[in-house]
Parts: C-alpha cells; structure tokens; sequence
C-alpha cells in the first residue's frame, strides 16, 4: 500500500471513530505486512486523560540497552516501558524515568525530558534508546524556546536538577514535580520555564 492509498484508507475509516467531543486521543498503527502480501492499517480512539499538573517519577530499575536497534524507534516493542512504567504507578508514582545500562538519563516510559541542570536547559541527546518525539523537535525549534544544549545526562546529575518537564504529543508539557521523591524546586531558578509551555501553546493554536 503506497502513501496515498494508506492516507485515503485512513481518511475513509476515520468518520466512524468514536465522538468524544473534541477531546480524544486518536491512535494509528501501520504494518508493512510480509512480502506478497497487503499491510495493514488501524485506529483506536479513547477519551484523552485529564491533564497533569505536575508530574512525579520514579527512576526504574529496568534498563533498555542502548544496542538495540529498536529501542529508538515506536514499534510494537514496547513491554519494557509498558512494565516501567506500570511498576512506577503501582509504586504511586506518575511515571518511570528510564536510564541506560551506562547510567545515561533517557526518557520517561512515554515522554521526552528536559531538564534545568544549573543555568541551562539539557535534554538527552537522541541516539541509543532516546525516542526522537515531535514535541521535543518541536521545542527545540522553537525561537521562543530558551537555549537547549542536547547532551549525554548521567543519572549522578539528576540531583542537581531545578526544574524539569516531560514532552510528548499527547499530553503536551508537562512539569516535573519531584524524581525519586527529591522535590524539584522551580522557584529558584531565573529564568522560568513557561518559555517551554508558551512555545507549545503557541504551536496548538497556528
């Protein structure tokens, strides 16, 4: 199935969704399927999950591996985050933040992260299991966002951390309240990182 056909096919079966008054989730997914034979293609629809004002994380004991070929890429393989973060809620967490067998800083099980590490904004830099996710490029695109340096983080360096958010296109921006109960305290930074949240709003509304 080519790009067009895939997109018309979608279109066709998006009126029967669920109506959820404007506020839902709409998922795709696309399998190539094997050779000689015709993909696939399918939508889900659920109500979108009331926002977060802040959210804490747990960082998880389970490790994706940096070498997988995979671990970078939205797939079908995604047990190990799944469980990640599962095991964070059922602990009464919001989410698991993921690190690497290296002690890298990754990403939340379903989110990008930033962080404020002294004066200046980090976020992981992509490779190994990182998830190039659209609000990530998209902040870091941004003219009104604050400078962002992309750069290996160390788990040691969490401690330091003054401020943080998680990104991801579901949910938006999200702040980070506390990692490992370690409360993040945003009133002490300068410079305030509503710039990330201005950035994106501005983006919903073109």
């Amino acid at each position: 199935m080519c790009s067009s056909d895939l997109l018309a096919h979608l279109l066709r079966h998006e009126s029967g969704l669920p109506d959820y008054g404007g506020v839902a989730r709409y998922h795709q997914d696309v399998a190539a399927g094997r050779p000689g034979e015709t993909g696939l293609a399918w939508m889900a629809a659920r109500p979108l999950p009331p926002p977060l004002p802040a959210c804490s994380l747990a960082v998880s004991p389970l490790k994706p591996s940096a070498e997988d070929p995979f671990a970078a890429l939205k797939t079908f393989n995604y047990g190990l985050r799944l469980l990640a973060h599962r095991r964070a809620v059922a602990a009464g967490y919001d989410d698991a933040l993921l690190v690497d067998e290296h002690g890298r800083v990754l990403e939340s099980a379903h989110a990008n992260v930033f962080l404020r590490i002294g004066d200046v904004w980090t976020t992981p830099s992509l490779g190994g299991a990182v998830l190039p996710g659209a609000v990530r490029r998209l902040l870091l695109l941004s003219a009104r966002t604050p400078r962002v340096v992309e750069r290996p983080i160390s788990i040691a360096e969490l401690t330091a951390a003054s401020e943080g958010f998680l990104t991801n296109s579901v949910r938006g921006v999200v702040p980070i309240r506390s990692i490992d109960d370690r409360l993040l305290d945003r009133k002490s930074t300068r410079l305030n990182s509503s710039h990330l949240v201005i950035s994106y709003a501005v983006f919903c509304l073109k």
